[in-house]
């Protein structure tokens, strides 16, 4: 169901879904900004059934679907056929992983400029090649498994997984993110250029967003590890 993020920003819409792997599940959700009047921009979109369609469509024109990793590009070539005349943007090594997917452009981090929207790519971690994104209209950042803000509610085996990558229950960085990354340093080059963004809201792809005066610093701490 498309529902509007924080109450008081407009423009800024997620569906919520799950995904499953590995025997555990884990809540997700695709991510809407309007990049102009009646036009949108899509990000890591999830299963949606039709009614879900047609209310983003009500929304204005999907321009652009965005695959931000190696891990969110299940539900891509679904997107791809609710909204045919979008443009797919994926990281590089996606082809070879999914040489199904029509991918029309590689991800860069000037891609979306004149949209308003920065992108950072995490080098170091090739099993992910995840990228962040800051949403200068809204001041929002974007990110899909570099944060992770879950519950403590959940089944007893996805409770268990979550407990061992120590991401249940707490804003953390996963363990497995820290086993993917292979060079710190690279990775570090655009976790800090992405935390200079002035975000006061702050949106992940497994967990609660939040948002307030103290959404960066929070995100800063959590992330101090690439520093370290």
């Amino acid at each position: 169901m498309l529902k509007q993020i924080f109450e008081d920003v407009p423009g800024l819409w997620e569906i919520p879904g799950t995904v499953k792997a590995a025997g555990f599940t884990l809540p997700c959700r695709a991510v809407i900004f309007e990049t102009s009047p009646g036009h949108l921009w899509m990000w890591s979109p999830v299963r949606m059934d039709a009614e879900t369609i047609e209310a983003v469509k009500a929304l204005g024109s999907v321009d652009v679907l965005v695959s931000p990793s190696l891990m969110h590009h299940l539900f891509m070539g679904a997107a791809q056929e609710a909204f045919p005349d979008a443009v797919v943007w994926a990281p590089r090594r996606l082809k070879k992983k999914r040489p199904d997917l029509r991918i029309d452009e590689e991800l860069r981090e000037d891609a979306f400029e004149d949209l308003g929207i920065k992108a950072f790519a995490v080098k170091g971690a090739p099993l992910m090649d995840e990228w962040l994104f800051y949403h200068e209209p809204t001041k929002t950042g974007l990110v899909c498994d570099i944060v992770f803000n879950l519950g403590t509610e959940m089944d007893l085996f996805s409770a268990f997984v979550t407990t061992l990558t120590g991401t249940r229950g707490r804003l953390a960085l996963s363990r497995l993110v820290k086993f993917a990354v292979k060079d710190r340093a690279a990775a570090s080059v655009a976790v800090k250029a992405f935390l200079e963004m002035p975000f006061e809201n702050f949106v992940m792809a497994h967990g609660q967003p939040f948002q307030g005066a103290d959404a960066r610093p929070r995100v800063q701490d959590v992330l101090k590890w690439f520093s370290n």
